[in-house]
């Protein structure tokens, strides 16, 4: 298929470039709460890759919130502290950068339909759920089994690193990722390369080549990952999730998971989708897994494109129940709108041996 045409396919994937708008009557106020405007700090960071710690940035989730909400008529501002707040249809905050006790008031005082709770990877948030079970909507980063359950708090994927790409994350750039050309890399790593469990699995991959190992700015590492068949992916410091896993997804590059069961993580991170990573308890498997994929050209392709479907339908799922909790019609929202536009392209046996392989 052309590049035009995957353009076409992964537009309607993710909703950008034509989404139908909703049919609310009223653009939906969505307010960050962050030390500073989360929004211009994000532009900046990304158009002039400003060199700077991205520890620095006061939200790492602002692009991948965006995308979110890309289809839906919002209207964004900020304010500095939870006491600020004012009624609005949605709020998003970093748990780690306000104390429980004023999240709570403000919320009251905002009385929002959705919640985004982020950055809560370390699981000693179960106070929060006291308070949070009491809205309509509340979208966390990460599933914490020890939490109570409540219908209305579901989990997100992590998203991707503010700066890394500009607009959706269907960008021209992608589509030829998942055309014919040729990548650079059979596999890239980009991070800090610690010492100990980080540099021994960098090592068992070190025999295939040519790969990239190094530090870069999102927008860099974006286009090292649009360039990598395979990017190793270990799991966080105190989670098995990782930010890497979803942007090198979005890049179509295929996620190395080692260290782990795909049953395992699948309990860890229900009920997000079964995402088409690679899984293995032991790095010298995956690299064995990793080496018949590069040796067959076709089913390197086809796994590709499963990772892309993956995640468009996370989207999509975000999208829908975002849409039905506001009142918004589904059918403008997602509606699986990328297994229809896969369809109108794959025969349904091909179709189907892609999502499920």
């Amino acid at each position: 298929m052309p590049a035009s045409g995957l353009l076409e396919v992964v537009r309607a994937v993710t909703g950008g470039g034509g989404a139908e708008p909703t049919p609310l009557s009223r653009p939906l106020r969505v307010v960050w709460i962050a030390p500073r405007n989360p929004l211009p700090e994000a532009d900046t960071f990304r158009i002039e890759r400003v060199s700077s710690n991205v520890y620095d940035l006061v939200l790492w989730e602002v692009d991948f919130i965006r995308e979110v909400l890309a289809p839906f008529d919002v209207a964004y501002s900020y304010v500095e502290h939870p006491s600020q707040l004012e009624p609005c249809h949605i709020v998003v905050y970093s748990r780690n950068q306000y104390k429980r006790k004023d999240i709570s008031r403000g919320l009251r005082r905002a009385s929002p339909t959705i919640v985004f709770h982020l950055s809560d990877e370390y699981g000693r948030d179960a106070a929060w759920i006291r308070f949070l079970k009491d809205y309509p909507l509340v979208l966390r980063q990460y599933n914490i089994d020890s939490y109570p359950y409540h219908r209305n708090i579901k989990p997100i994927p992590l998203g991707y690193m503010v700066g890394m790409i500009e607009g959706p994350s269907t960008t021209t750039e992608i589509i030829e990722a998942l055309g014919d050309r040729e990548r650079q890399y059979a596999w890239s790593f980009v991070g800090g390369v610690k010492k100990g469990k980080r540099g021994a699995v960098l090592k068992t991959f070190d025999e295939i080549g040519p790969h990239f190992i190094g530090a870069l700015h999102p927008a860099e590492m974006a286009e090292v990952y649009r360039n990598s068949s395979f990017v190793l992916c270990p799991a966080g410091d105190f989670n098995i999730l990782c930010f890497r896993n979803f942007e090198a997804s979005i890049c179509g590059a295929i996620p190395v998971v080692g260290g782990t069961t795909r049953e395992r993580y699948l309990e860890a991170t229900e009920p997000l989708g079964d995402p088409p990573w690679i899984f293995h308890e032991s790095w010298k498997d995956g690299l064995e897994e990793v080496r018949a994929l590069l040796a067959d050209e076709p089913a390197l392709r086809a796994r590709r494109m499963k990772v892309l479907a993956w995640w468009a339908a996370e989207l999509d799922r975000t999208r829908n129940r975002i849409g039905s909790t506001l009142g918004a019609s589904r059918a403008s929202i997602g509606r699986s709108r990328w297994r229809d536009v896969f369809a109108e392209r794959l025969s349904a046996e091909r179709l189907s041996r892609l999502l499920r392989g």
